[in-house]
């Protein structure tokens, strides 16, 4: 099974980069929807 995949594997060029990117706009759009709700309850109880 190996020597079938194998050249497969090899040639196989994953993008990190482009991953890393996605997943920190993906945090960023998180953080600032949890920054909003933060300040939303920090004025209700001001």
């Amino acid at each position: 099974m190996r020597n079938r995949f194998e050249k497969e594997i090899l040639d196989f060029e994953h993008d990190l980069k482009k991953e890393f990117h996605e997943k920190i706009e993906e945090l960023k759009k998180d953080k600032q929807k949890l920054q909003g709700m933060l300040n939303r309850i920090t004025g209700e109880f001001s």
